[in-house]
Order: structure tokens, then C-alpha cells, then sequence
């Protein structure tokens, strides 16, 4: 088996040559795969744990549409904190633990979410009591 690598900064090629494959000619199979190498497109939330609110960063290098949320442990979506077009670099968001009706949401373990339009990245976030 061949397996020739091309790597570019995002992304590697490989071209697969298998023996003994069935078919009457040699086919490469082709794929791409995204590379994200030290590419930290969304931070951990700080603080966390956090009693009343905590924020994070996200990366965006390029322009293009990210919707930001935040989930319980069932996969709901209790809080937009940002659904359109974000314009490339860095933008800081905070969630202060209020569902999207305006309540508080219950203490516990949460998601934050953060689509762009090639990937997702999903970080954990735990809500402590107030004291």
C-alpha cells in the first residue's frame, strides 16, 4: 500500500493505492482531511466552575456565519448567545447563567457551543449556587 501525504497549513491530501483491489484497473481513493494544529479556535470558560457568570473567546479567522449557545446536559439549547455573521479575529463572549426567557437557569454542568461553518467546539461549563 502507497499512501503519498501532501500536507498544506489546513489540510492534508492522501491518495491510497490498496493491492489486490478488485477492480479490473488501479483506482486511487482520494480524501482530505482538515488539520487544526495548534489552532484553538474557542477557549475554556473563565472562570469555571463560576457562580455567576463566566465568559470565553472566539477565534475566528475569517468572516463567515458562528452561532454560539448554550446547552444543558440533555442537548437543549437554553441561551443564543450569538447566531449571524462574525467578523474575523477575536470577540469575547459571556453567558451569565440565564436561560434565553430571561431566567436563571438551575446549577449543574452545561455546554457551550460554538458552530462555524466547518467544524463545532463544544466546551464544559458548571454553574455553582450563589452563597
Amino acid at each position: 500500500m502507497a499512501i503519498p501525504v501532501q500536507a498544506t497549513s489546513r489540510t492534508v491530501t492522501l491518495t491510497i493505492d490498496a493491492e489486490g483491489d478488485p477492480s479490473p484497473a488501479a483506482m486511487p481513493r482520494e480524501g482530505v482531511i482538515p488539520l487544526y494544529v495548534d489552532d484553538v479556535p474557542v477557549t475554556n470558560g473563565i472562570p469555571n466552575p463560576f457562580v455567576s457568570d463566566t465568559r470565553f473567546t472566539v477565534s475566528n479567522g475569517q468572516a463567515g456565519p458562528v452561532d454560539v449557545g448554550i446547552f444543558d446536559v440533555n442537548g437543549r439549547r437554553i441561551a443564543t448567545l450569538f447566531r449571524g455573521t462574525l467578523a474575523a479575529g477575536n470577540r469575547e463572549f459571556r453567558w451569565n447563567g440565564r436561560r434565553d426567557d430571561g431566567a436563571r437557569a438551575a446549577i449543574g454542568v452545561y455546554f457551550s457551543r460554538v458552530a462555524f461553518s466547518n467544524r463545532v467546539v463544544t466546551r464544559r461549563l458548571v454553574m455553582l449556587p450563589k452563597q
